[in-house]
């Protein structure tokens, strides 16, 4: 008896759009949110701490400093990525 060929499943369409203009949708939002913090948030702390110094030394990066633009920036993106991947890849 010969085995049975499983038919391939069709593609769904539908998911494939949702998945593409979810991703061009979130890039767009992105590009607005990167733009608009670098333009309205450029504070830093000056901490004058050298736990903070040490922390942060790398061989180019050497600060007493913390960027807050930096810091809103991941904080912002993280949630963005993380509804991303919510909403538009599961």
């Amino acid at each position: 008896m010969a085995k049975p060929t499983p038919k391939p499943k069709p593609r769904d369409w539908k998911y494939i759009w949702w998945c593409l203009a979810g991703t061009v949708t979130y890039v767009i939002l992105s590009a607005f949110v990167i733009k608009g913090i670098n333009k309205h948030i450029d504070y830093e702390f000056d901490t004058g701490s050298s736990m903070i110094e040490k922390f942060y030394f790398r061989i180019v990066y050497y600060t007493k400093y913390l960027s807050l633009q930096k810091f809103v920036f991941y904080a912002v993106m993280n949630v963005i990525g993380t509804t991303f991947v919510g909403l538009v890849t599961l």
